[in-house]
């Protein structure tokens, strides 16, 4: 379920060390064509009408990464 992507407060990814590519570029031509693809790089910013800014709306409020 794509939602679940947006829900947890903390994010941890399992990465096999083959899948560690040079350049974005690089990792999105080795990756599948799939839709459903969530690109998560921190929690969410946005600012209303008045300026003010809310941040970690959308995405985990932390994340990590362990290399396997």
């Amino acid at each position: 379920d794509r939602l679940a992507a947006l829900a947890p407060w903390y994010h941890i990814a399992l990465l096999d060390r083959a899948d560690i590519h040079r350049t974005i570029g690089d990792a999105l031509a080795a990756m599948p064509k799939d839709p459903n693809i969530i690109w998560v790089t921190g929690p969410s910013k946005t600012a209303d009408v008045e300026g003010i800014l809310i941040q970690g709306v959308h995405g985990p409020g932390a994340q990590a990464c362990l290399i396997v």
